[in-house]
């Protein structure tokens, strides 16, 4: 019955890594989202409407 409470534990942990690791990477990626689109040019819709042939 040990080993039950042994697997459970192990995988358990592995679990609570994860997610902390995704979590981290979550934030890291926003932040790097957010620098890039600070960056970004800005988009007029003047300039899509020049485009269209309607």
């Amino acid at each position: 019955m040990e080993t039950n409470w042994l697997i459970l534990s192990i995988a358990g942990i592995a679990v609570l890594g994860l997610m902390v690791y995704l979590i981290r990477e979550n934030r890291k990626d926003e932040k790097t989202f957010e620098k890039d689109l600070d960056h970004a040019p800005e988009y007029n819709e003047e300039d899509s409407e020049l485009n269209n042939e309607d």
